[in-house]
């Protein structure tokens, strides 16, 4: 019988040697690409968290959570145990294999092993959720639709959008109000005044959002679209507002962000 939830105590907080120390062993592992938290070094550049008084550069969070793991466990007596669970929907490929959560890195297995003697296991809180039988089977697929969100942040604005359409309409709206809608070549964008409209508002676009550009033109954006295509067309957007700008649209969803990274480098060599 698994003791899920074992009595426990929260740690005090960071002290600046401590976390100088790990910057230190951090900076060592991201040099030789060592597992976990090397590929948030660009991608949150320039970011920081607050730990206690502390702060922190946000690239190393994982990588700290992971040597703060060892080093506790190292400091405490776990004879009597013989796994190290850790619980998280990251999919990124400096903590998993081929995107599986539950598919923990060998290096980290094996620094884990090596470390304090204990054999390290990922799952997703979805699985977690279903073998303690803390939710029902419908619940945890409505969890897993809840936990998707597809918030974003444009040329370092935040915005919240809990669907892809609303994703989609904020990030056109931000672009096309601030010019002559015009210039673009997209198809999903049509203008209400063009000769066509009447026609394709009833095919191609079967679900539309009107936005008036800067000289208050009004264009209709089609949204009936997969997510792929939407992701397509925000690429052609942004491009053919400024050339290398794609770059500037970030999600905070990890899939969603490693798509969209995807899709840039398609459109790019395409």
């Amino acid at each position: 019988m698994f003791k899920w939830l074992d009595s426990v105590q929260l740690g005090t907080a960071y002290d600046s040697d401590t976390l100088t120390r790990y910057r230190e062993q951090i900076a060592k592992r991201y040099e030789k690409k060592v597992s976990p938290g090397f590929m948030d070094l660009e991608s949150k550049k320039g970011q920081v968290i607050q730990l206690g008084t502390q702060t922190l550069e946000r690239g190393y969070s994982d990588a700290v959570f992971w040597l703060d793991i060892l080093d506790y466990i190292n400091s405490k007596s776990f004879k009597q145990y013989k796994y190290l669970v850790i619980v998280s929907n990251e999919t990124k490929p400096d903590w998993v294999i081929n995107k599986e959560p539950s598919k923990l890195k060998i290096d980290l297995f094996t620094e884990c092993h090596e470390e304090t003697g204990l054999i390290a296991r990922k799952m997703s809180i979805w699985e977690l959720l279903k073998l303690t039988n803390s939710a029902t089977k419908d619940e945890i697929s409505e969890s897993k639709l809840l936990a998707k969100d597809y918030n974003f942040s444009l040329y370092g604005e935040f915005y919240a959008a809990d669907n892809q359409a609303r994703m989609m309409e904020k990030i056109f709206e931000k672009i096309l109000s601030r010019v002559d809608a015009s210039m673009f070549s997209i198809p999903c964008i049509l203008s209400t005044s063009d000769s066509s409209w009447e026609e394709q508002k009833n095919s191609t676009f079967d679900r539309y959002i009107i936005i008036s550009d800067k000289s208050s033109k009004d264009y209709a954006v089609g949204t009936s679209l997969n997510f792929l295509q939407k992701l397509r067309y925000i690429y052609d957007l942004l491009e053919q507002r400024h050339a290398g700008s794609s770059g500037q649209l970030k999600f905070s969803n990890i899939e969603n962000q490693e798509q969209w990274e995807e899709i840039c480098q398609k459109r790019r060599v395409g």
